[in-house]
This record gives structure tokens, sequence and C-alpha cells, in this order.
């Protein structure tokens, strides 16, 4: 009997732990640094990322903005300034790294070659004032998109502000908007813009056919994170983020929520980070900027 207890302790095995799942939004790392030099933020707003990894940020500096680029690791790779811009409310890249940045005051679009140097200022189309842009984005055929706040639209233009499409009225209807704020083209031609009277997330086709909407779980509809009136969006092709200021949420691109995150995790300061803007990375990473304490945080997004 004693041989045969022997045995069956030899062939034991240990338990193996349980593989713990990691958590929605896993966090990798941390970059910036609040100050006037080369490369230090001194009041960011506003961020964006190019095709290959790039960190843009808009940050301001009195009446005027600075646009800093970073490569992915956070090295400052190049700054420029924006004189009498000083309420930036969105900044942008094209595939050929074209910079966009709007202001709400005096309402302008601004864009400028990949070294910084201006290609143009836009402050009219079709013979109309920019009327409080909020957001832009540019989609994978070079249309530029704009939301303007005060009249409830979006306008599609080229380059040389020339209008392709508008639409949108004032109301709660499908393709209808109460103050729309961030605007974002996802890789398949999507267009979602932030709808934030209505407290939803609206799609549309590139030409402005209407798609679909969801609402918008706000923790906290009154805080004004980055330029962009309370709502922060970014979208790939996997999925869309939102955030408020406090939390972020995710979604497929049809709408179905895949999660939230009432608050981010503090992050080397014994406060939760405040997600200001956000935007994904090529890799399909989440990056937020943490304008508060002048830093951007990366975080895997675990689907």
């Amino acid at each position: 009997m004693l041989g045969t207890l022997l045995a069956a302790i030899g062939c034991s095995h240990p338990a193996v732990p349980a593989k713990v799942a990691p958590p929605p939004l896993e966090f990798l790392g941390a970059w910036g640094t609040q100050g006037e030099g080369l490369g230090e933020l001194v009041s960011p707003c506003c961020l964006a990322a190019d095709s290959v990894g790039n960190v843009f940020i808009a940050d301001v500096r009195g009446s005027s903005t600075v646009v800093h680029k970073f490569d992915p690791a956070g090295h400052p790779l190049l700054a420029f300034y924006v004189d009498g811009a000083p309420r930036p409310s969105s900044v942008s890249v094209d595939q050929a790294g074209g910079i966009y940045l709007t202001d709400r005051s005096p309402g302008n679009l601004y864009i400028f070659f990949p070294d910084g140097s201006p290609v143009r200022t836009i402050h009219r189309i079709s013979g109309h004032a920019l009327q409080s842009p909020e957001g832009v984005a540019v989609g994978e055929s070079g249309s530029i998109y704009l939301t303007q706040a005060d009249d409830n639209r979006v306008l599609s233009i080229n380059s040389r502000g020339r209008l392709l499409e508008s639409w949108g009225t004032k109301g709660d209807g499908p393709g209808q908007f109460s103050s729309p704020s961030k605007i974002v083209a996802a890789p398949d031609g999507s267009i979602f813009v932030a709808d934030i009277g209505n407290r939803r997330v609206e799609k549309f086709q590139p030409d402005g056919t209407f798609v679909a909407a969801w609402n918008l779980p706000l923790t906290d509809p009154s805080p004004e994170p980055g330029g962009n009136k309370g709502i922060a969006l970014a979208a790939s092709e996997k999925f869309v983020a939102a955030s408020d200021g406090v939390s972020v949420q995710i979604w497929t691109l049809d709408g179905k929520p895949s999660f939230v995150e009432n608050h981010l995790p503090p992050v080397a300061s014994p406060e939760p980070a405040t997600p200001s803007d956000i935007v994904i990375a090529p890799n399909g990473d989440l990056l937020v900027l943490d304008a508060p304490r002048a830093r951007v945080l990366r975080f895997r997004v675990n689907l």
C-alpha cells in the first residue's frame, strides 16, 4: 500500500495556474515633458498620428500654437509656430505627411507641408466664412472633412478649399447634429462624427450618406478635453474609440459596444489620467493625450 501511495505521489503534477486575461486597456508606456524647450509641452490640446506612427500635438502658447511632431517613442522631430491661432480645436495628417490644423477663432483651416512650411490658410469656403471649425480629418482619397459647430454641418473640401460635399442640419434625427465636434476618417472610408449635443456618434459614407448612430454613455458631459467640446474620437480598421475626458469606450465599426473603461488607471501619478484627446496608432494601440500632465500614454487594446 505504501508503494502504491508513493507511486501516486510521484505521478502527480502541480496545478497549472489559470491564465489571467489582460485588461481591456493594457498600459505600455508614457512620454512627455512639461516646459517650453524643444519637444516640451505647455498647454497641449490636440493629438494625431500619421501612417508610420509619428505623433503630432497642437500646443497652445498664448496667442499662437506650436505644432510638435514626435517619433513613436516620443523623441522630438519637428516643431513650428502657427501665429494667430489661439484656439486650436483639431489636428490631422494625410497619407503624404501633410499637416492640418483647425482654429475656432478666427475660424481657420491651416494646411502645412510635412516640414511645417505653410501651404495655405482657408477661412472661406464657397463664399462663406468657416464657422467655429471643431474637427478636421483627411480621407484616403485626400478629401478634407470639417465639422462646423455653429451651423451643425460637415463640409468636405479639397486642398484648395473647393466644396465637394456638405451635409447636416440642427436636430436629433439621422444625419442631423447638435454641436458636432471631433470627426475622423476610418481606413475603409467611413466618416465618424461626435455629435456632442445629442450624446452620440454618427457614421456616414464619404459622400455624407447616413449609415448608423449610437449613444455615448458620457460619464460627465461638461468637460472640454482637447479642443473638441467634450468628446475625443478615433477610428481604426477594427474599432472606434471615444472619450469624454474621464472614460474611454470602444465599439466595433458597426456600433456594437466592446467595453468601457470608466477611469484610466493612475500611471506614475496618484490621480487617474485625463484623456484629453485620443488617436489610434497604425499598429492598433490607443494613444491618449493626458493634457494636465503634458504626456502621451500608450495602451494596447485587448478586444
